[in-house]
């Protein structure tokens, strides 16, 4: 965003904040479960704020960047303030996508990781330790802050009591039993959320940039298969339906081009 020094000083800013949630989540330190909520919704605030000052900021004045912008005498300003606005919506996208990304991996990680109470003697329930067939059961018995869903935004008190409504099954129930140890829990809905907002800011470069090209969208589906099951979006998404998302974007998408083409 050439000549515009706060918007730059945004982007930059929320980088550095992006590099530092995957840095804590990949080589956790001590208490760093606590703070990477506050990383990841400080991300989110920032971009907030990014798009509405685009909208707001006077842009930079054409004499100084017309080597930036050759035609600029004859573009309008609705079409610069929607380009600026393409560049923020693309740096966004890709820290989004880097999130997911980096979230996937780590609910990949706790799948894999060998479960160490599991080898404890005397151990009881499913998993090989007590409380192990309830997901949320260490909330019960642990106090640490770290043991508190989304950093202590939900006290684990509060979920120990809908714990077993928001029970998963099979894989992702181990991934969120291990997490929930961690006091990352909220790793997969998060990631989630991250995927979906990834997803629909490539579309929408795709409608600026193409004009809605429909092949694109054989390029953008695949993003799709980072969303995994998680307990409050995402529930049925097993791995027998890992595929139904991207399929359902490209027949959605493929409909709804067609019949605007139609019109």
């Amino acid at each position: 965003v050439p000549g515009q020094f706060i918007l730059q000083s945004l982007v930059i800013g929320t980088s550095v904040l992006v590099v530092a949630f995957i840095t804590l989540l990949q080589n956790p330190l001590l208490g760093s479960p606590s703070w990477l909520p506050l990383l990841a919704a400080a991300w989110a605030g920032a971009f907030v704020v990014t798009m509405l000052l685009q909208s707001t900021l006077p842009l930079p004045d054409i004499q100084r960047f017309r080597r930036l912008y050759p035609d600029s005498a004859l573009a309008i300003e609705n079409e610069r303030l929607e380009a600026t606005q393409a560049a923020l919506f693309g740096v966004f996208a890709a820290h989004a996508l880097l999130l997911a990304f980096s979230l996937k991996l780590k609910m990949s990680a706790a799948l894999h990781k060998p479960d160490k109470l599991s080898r404890q003697p005397g151990a009881a329930g499913e998993g090989g330790y007590p409380g192990a067939a309830d997901p949320y059961s260490s909330y019960k018995a642990s106090a640490a802050p770290s043991s508190d869903f989304f950093g202590g935004v939900v006290r684990g008190s509060v979920l120990s009591s809908v714990g077993r409504a928001l029970h998963l099954e099979g894989a992702a129930g181990l991934a969120m039993k291990r997490l929930a140890r961690e006091g990352l829990g909220w790793v997969p809905t998060v990631g989630n959320v991250c995927t979906l907002l990834a997803f629909g800011a490539c579309v929408y470069l795709n409608m600026y940039m193409t004009g809605g090209a429909p092949e694109a969208i054989l390029l953008l589906a695949p993003l799709l298969l980072m969303l995994s099951q998680d307990p409050l979006l995402l529930r049925q998404l097993g791995e027998r339906q890992r595929y139904l998302p991207p399929v359902l974007a490209i027949s959605c998408y493929l409909t709804i081009t067609s019949a605007v083409q139609v019109r």
